[in-house]
């Protein structure tokens, strides 16, 4: 006790100097300084690997390539981006890729995969979020990527709390096989893993393969058969082809129209000699109109042999007609009676009020009488409102219902309005994943994993709900999946 009294008493009169710590004391000082530069350079190299993954995410570029050694010549395109940031920022330089330490450099692959992990939940969260309880339909698409892997491509379209119709990627997900069983039960994992239901599912929108749109056992059937509300409609593009198509065989003159063309194509395009003579040859036609004028005349002149042309407009609407559905045909002609060009021209209440029939799950009886009374109100009031008068069409009509606050007054209207806009009429958007998919796995990158470019393509496609994910969100997420060698 006397000696500890001795040495308080002695570092009080004499100070540092003559403590016997005074060494451990100035060195645990120096730790702690170094402890804050080591989290400040930390987050410099995070920050700097996070804005490497928005550029190529951004421009829906691969990651990684063959070697990625720090001599390499063909470092690809995440060490190159990280290269392009840090070029003209002494503080970026200092801290990253070389002078980064060896086992916290914030490149590997790991690295990569959870920023990319962070970033597409953030996003699947504020989708689902904004979608909620909502209904909304469902367009799917399957093809085989690069490394011959079955993808099934997910597209959701609502219509959000602005009235305006979306359509959102989802994810990407790998089967074994196309039965619909095998991708029915794809969707409802997606739709368990996040909060949705297949009740709230108002249309499905896919190509008329028949594992997708069969009448009996195609995804189409299983998913009404659990909800028969989920009306189908065939990607119009698809059956404009198949009608196309059809109609060729079926009429001699056009099928050999068709033949003839697809020998040209086949011939031409087999050689490049031959496509530089064709674009030869176009060149100095263009220079004489007159002949091509000629041409036409003379095809007009000699229409006689074209003169069962009627015959093939006819052809047409027969098959278009046969590639609809009696319900589909009943949906598109009572959508249309909401249509707001010339002046409600052809709005037709009977119509609406059959279109709400269709909709059981989301119309009772009581509401079906009153949205009678409704659609009354609603005609008159929109009929004498300017700002109602130029509509394209009923995606118009959703959107100004919300800036006017009118959606309040006919809620009822608005809500039939938005189970016509959910209907999918096309897959285009399905089609555009799969494209920027083929960037991302490509010949020379075809080893990325099933979840590494489920996320990336989801950070690539939607490229809004991306902008809109905060770092610090990430770089809170980041730190929290796992125990790392540096920390913040």
């Amino acid at each position: 006790m006397v000696g500890e009294q001795g040495g308080r008493d002695a570092f009080i009169t004499e100070g540092f100097d003559n403590w016997s710590k005074k060494c451990s004391f100035w060195k645990h000082m120096v730790l702690h300084k170094q402890t804050k530069l080591e989290k400040s350079n930390y987050e410099i190299r995070l920050r700097s690997t996070i804005r490497s993954c928005r550029f190529l995410w951004k421009n829906v570029l691969p990651f990684r390539g063959n070697d990625e050694t720090e001599n390499s010549n063909n470092k690809r395109l995440f060490i190159e981006a990280l290269s392009m940031i840090r070029e003209n920022n002494k503080k970026i330089f200092t801290v990253t890729l070389e002078n980064a330490p060896k086992n916290e450099k914030l490149t590997s692959p790991t690295i990569q995969r959870d920023i990319v992990d962070c970033f597409s939940k953030e996003i699947i969260k504020s989708i689902y979020d904004e979608i909620g309880k909502y209904v909304f339909a469902i367009l799917v698409d399957e093809s085989s990527d690069v490394s011959k892997k079955e993808q099934m491509a997910i597209v959701l379209r609502f219509v959000d709390r602005l009235g305006i119709v979306k359509e959102i990627f989802v994810g990407v997900v790998h089967v074994l096989d196309t039965y619909s069983l095998t991708l029915k039960a794809a969707i409802g994992t997606v739709f368990s893993n996040n909060n949705l239901s297949m009740d709230q599912v108002r249309g499905q929108g896919y190509d008329g393969a028949s594992n997708m749109s069969g009448a009996f056992n195609g995804l189409k059937s299983l998913i009404l058969n659990e909800n028969n509300s989920t009306h189908y409609i065939h990607c119009f593009a698809h059956q404009l082809h198949l009608v196309v198509v059809a109609v060729a065989k079926k009429h001699d003159d056009v099928d050999e129209f068709f033949e003839k063309l697809a020998l040209v194509v086949t011939v031409v395009f087999g050689s490049c000699k031959r496509k530089d003579m064709i674009r030869k040859m176009k060149k100095e036609r263009v220079a004489s109109e007159i002949e091509v004028v000629a041409v036409l005349k003379y095809v007009k002149e000699e229409g006689s042999t074209l003169s069962n042309h009627n015959q093939v407009k006819d052809m047409q609407i027969q098959e278009f007609g046969d590639r609809f559905s009696e319900v589909g045909t009943e949906l598109m002609e009572n959508m249309a009676a909401l249509s707001l060009c010339d002046l409600f021209s052809s709005f037709d209440k009977g119509k609406l009020l059959k279109l709400s029939e269709i909709y059981k799950n989301d119309f009772d009886d009581s509401e079906r009488e009153q949205l009678n009374g409704q659609l009354d109100i609603y005609y008159h009031s929109l009929l004498r409102d300017e700002r109602f008068f130029n509509l394209k069409g009923i995606a118009d009509l959703s959107r100004l219902l919300v800036e006017t606050g009118k959606q309040l007054s006919f809620p009822l209207v608005y809500r039939l309005s938005k189970l016509a806009l959910l209907l999918p009429v096309g897959t285009a958007t399905v089609e555009r994943c799969f494209s920027a998919m083929k960037f991302l796995k490509s010949n020379l990158c075809n080893r990325i994993g099933d979840d590494f470019m489920n996320g990336a393509l989801i950070c690539g496609v939607e490229k809004e709900a991306r902008e809109n994910v905060n770092t610090e969100n990430v770089i809170t997420y980041f730190c929290k999946m796992k125990d790392r060698r540096g920390e913040l």
